[in-house]
């Protein structure tokens, strides 16, 4: 397929509600010349913890290469050094060799849709509309996903998507048809 959308069920152990919508994701068929590329849970030792970072208590959302060194045993530990932990390395060489269009990354618990100028404002309200949530622009974070991608792959669309805390089906169901919305736009 010539578009291809990355879905993250989440990065952050402890924000889990993206999971099952990414689950359910892999199992559908993305419309034509569109392909789904679905990281359900790149973080099976935070989840296994239910902790925000991964097993070094690294935040794995603040350690891509546009990372900056932060302090140790904080919640946002960004790590030793830029992709110093295996699942940001994966994620990133994954990115790197399929170049999505568009990558959707679900957190919680803002329950809004970021339109923080990474190139998918447009696509951004298309999601909110469709899956019920608020749009508004977030901070930029360094070693965030995003702010990576926009200085690296600036024509990719990131669509970070904070959910609730609670999940519910009907939420659920909701975010699987804003994912369907956001295909079919592209």
């Amino acid at each position: 397929a010539t578009r291809r959308m990355l879905v993250i069920g989440c990065l952050h152990g402890s924000e889990r509600g993206g999971v099952p919508i990414a689950a359910d994701l892999a199992r559908r068929r993305p419309p034509d010349d569109v392909s789904y590329l679905v990281v359900v849970h790149p973080n099976p030792d935070g989840e296994a913890a239910r902790t925000r970072g991964n097993a070094a208590g690294v935040d794995l959302n603040r350690n891509f290469p546009s990372w900056t060194p932060s302090r140790p045993s904080t919640p946002f530990y960004s790590g030793s050094g830029p992709l110093s932990e295996p699942e940001s390395a994966a994620l990133t060489r994954v990115i790197l060799d399929r170049r999505p269009t568009v990558v959707i990354s679900y957190h919680q618990a803002l329950n809004l849709v970021d339109a923080s100028g990474t190139g998918g404002e447009v696509l951004a309200t298309r999601y909110a509309s469709t899956a019920g949530l608020a749009v508004r622009a977030t901070p930029a974070h360094p070693g965030s996903l995003p702010t990576w991608l926009a200085a690296v792959l600036p024509g990719v669309a990131v669509l970070t998507v904070e959910l609730p805390w609670t999940v519910t089906p009907v939420l659920a169901d909701a975010q699987l048809r804003a994912i369907e919305a956001v295909a079919a736009s592209l």
